[in-house]
């Protein structure tokens, strides 16, 4: 008798497209609220969404095997790991949408300082100082939990 396998199969990916077609959605369904004059930039900060990208590529990198598990817990361990991934990518997801709404027209991918420059302080602006990097982070991590190997979820 063939001992049964878990591990990442076709449910995990699609929850993992899912979760980063939402997110995408977040940054493209946003209204044009018009054009602010840029008075200052740091295109450093490019550097950061760079590590970023890094890490996601070192996740994606190092996927485990087909029906290979994160953790040898068996089937209620893999369970459980969709369980954690499905909710740290909604909170993620709600946490950028959120941040996204509370910038409004200040919003861009690059650090920057607009003609009249406000200090949001309205939203999850209110409890965390970099919302956005951190539902990036929730991501990258939530990936990494879905369908990478726990070295590269270490890494």
């Amino acid at each position: 008798m063939q001992q049964a396998a878990y591990g990442v199969g076709a449910p995990e990916l699609y929850i993992l497209g899912a979760a980063w077609l939402l997110f995408a959605f977040a940054f493209f369904s946003r209204r044009r609220l018009g054009r602010l004059r840029e008075m200052a930039g740091n295109r450093r900060s490019l550097i950061g969404l760079a590590l970023q990208v890094t890490g996601f590529l070192i996740v994606r990198i190092a996927a485990r095997p087909l029906h290979a598990a994160f953790l040898p817990f068996g089937l209620l361990g893999e369970m459980a790991a969709i369980v954690i991934a499905s909710g740290i990518f909604a909170l993620s997801i709600w946490l950028t949408h959120a941040a996204v709404r509370a910038l409004g027209k200040q919003w861009s991918l690059a650090a920057r300082v607009v003609e009249a420059h406000e200090l949001i302080k309205d939203g999850p602006y209110a409890y965390l100082r970099h919302p956005i990097y951190t539902a990036m982070m929730g991501m990258l991590i939530g990936t990494a939990v879905l369908v990478s190997i726990w070295q590269a979820f270490l890494l």
